[in-house]
């Protein structure tokens, strides 16, 4: 890895994060109940029923959740992979 560009690496990882994050977001807004339902069993021994949503998100606040995630996304990644670049000299 040594043309490792860190830039790039996070403009590619928050690219598919930020359309992972919508993907899931939207399917949580179209089937909320199914969406439970799958994301209770990602949790094997932890009842999530006492924290879910009794409202809908709005639309504000997604976008909100949107910016920041890509964001500490990109952050984050391009941090780690300065920090590897470096580290590998």
């Amino acid at each position: 890895m040594k043309n490792l560009k860190p830039i790039l690496l996070a403009n590619v990882v928050t690219l598919v994060g930020t359309v992972a994050f919508v993907l899931c977001g939207v399917f949580a807004i179209l089937a909320p109940e199914f969406f439970f339902n799958i994301t209770n069993s990602w949790f094997h021994a932890i009842n999530l029923e006492a924290i879910k949503s009794t409202s809908k998100t709005s639309l504000g606040t997604f976008v909100f959740g949107v910016v920041t995630f890509s964001a500490y996304l990109w952050l984050i990644t391009f941090i780690g992979a300065y920090l590897y670049k470096r580290f590998t000299k």
